[in-house]
């Protein structure tokens, strides 16, 4: 039973460990599902304090993964777990039958489930918090409870505290396709595949076939069949970036600044409203001066009509503005308002507004690259 009562904590603590970190490293990606939540089960009231809950629940969730990892007040804690479980399982069942929302979010951004898979996941997990159970001591054990709820406590609040560090600069592990050294437009790494079809002149069937795989030296076959077309399957190659960036106009810049091979400043707000006070100012003077270089810098936001006019005019704004729809923005950079850095299509670097680099250290490693 001790065999038991160890594997399980140690598998429990770990998944809970996991799933704690990935989405409180994130906590603005988490805030955003946990609006899906609120709007979802009509507790709108709540949007407010919306990153509160994400940073809490994230705190919850990773002290409880700690207290059973290092077997802390373990018969409470696995008494609490299974409470927990129960909990989440009962909502994951709703998810699954109904789908309020699309993706329960339950490991962040690192790995996606479907709602069916995340509720079987959480029956797993209830069995093994059922084998924890049956397999705790009949005879209570004296456990030293200062020193454990001390260690709980100081896991909790170093968690809390490293969660808000995260929320006021960027992800420490970054899980979106728009992280730093990938490509906005992949190269071909695969081979298109080409297929021929041939029309059969007796019958009128049709057959397709591969390029390099259909009897063209028979000369008897290709007197019975003739060439209809020839069709190419690029398998996949084609991926574009999963965001439209037009002008107020209409017209689709999308192209024209992603695929732009020399320097590309991006900035970026999905939601000028609720964004970060940021200093414009010093912001346009970075603009100015990196297109003076020959640098380009533009805005993309989520944000229309009067808002965007009176931002555009309160900050006397130099630069460029194009609009998107916020979901991309989001994926971005997980700051409000974020500037990114695309070389040659690839992403070089990112900052959340409270640290944006100045000039100075701009051109430095723009430098280094050229």
């Amino acid at each position: 039973m001790k065999t038991i009562r160890t594997i399980t904590r140690i598998i429990l603590g770990s998944v809970f460990l996991f799933s704690g970190f990935v989405k409180g490293q994130d906590p603005l990606g988490t805030m955003f599902r946990v609006e899906d939540y609120l709007i979802a089960y009509h507790l709108d009231f709540l949007l407010p304090i919306a990153l509160v809950i994400a940073i809490l629940l994230c705190t919850l969730e990773f002290t409880i993964g700690f207290a059973l990892f290092f077997n802390l007040r373990i018969r409470f804690t696995a008494w609490f777990t299974a409470g927990i479980m129960l909990f989440f399982t009962a909502i994951t069942f709703y998810d699954a039958l109904y789908s309020p929302v699309p993706d329960c979010g339950c490991f962040g951004d690192a790995i996606k489930l479907t709602n069916w898979q995340t509720f079987w996941k959480n029956i797993a997990l209830l069995i093994f918090v059922v084998l924890l159970i049956i397999s705790l001591p009949i005879v209570k054990k004296k456990e030293k409870n200062i020193l454990h709820w001390g260690l709980i406590i100081a896991g909790a609040t170093g968690f809390f505290l490293f969660s808000v560090m995260c929320y006021r600069n960027l992800p420490p592990v970054d899980f979106m396709a728009w992280k730093k050294g990938n490509s906005i437009y992949p190269e071909n790494t695969v081979a298109p595949i080409f297929y021929v079809t041939y029309k059969n002149n007796m019958s009128g069937e049709s057959q397709e076939f591969p390029a390099n795989n259909y009897p063209f030296n028979d000369s008897i076959w290709m007197s019975e069949w003739s060439f209809i077309n020839i069709r190419v399957d690029n398998q996949g190659n084609d991926k574009k970036p999963d965001i439209l960036i037009f002008d107020s106009l209409g017209a689709d810049y999308t192209d024209q600044i992603l695929k732009n091979h020399g320097f590309q400043f991006i900035l970026t707000s999905y939601d000028l409203e609720t964004a970060g006070k940021a200093d414009y100012q010093k912001i346009n003077e970075l603009a100015s001066a990196l297109e003076a270089e020959g640098h380009s810098f533009v805005m993309i936001t989520a944000s229309s009509g009067k808002i965007l006019n009176d931002f555009i005019k309160e900050n006397s704004i130099v630069f460029e503005v194009y609009q998107a729809d916020d979901v991309p923005i989001k994926t971005m950079v997980r700051s409000n308002p974020g500037l990114i850095l695309l070389h040659n299509n690839s992403i070089i670097d990112k900052w959340g507004w409270r640290n944006i680099p100045t000039i100075d250290n701009l051109i430095y490693k723009i430098q280094k690259i050229q």
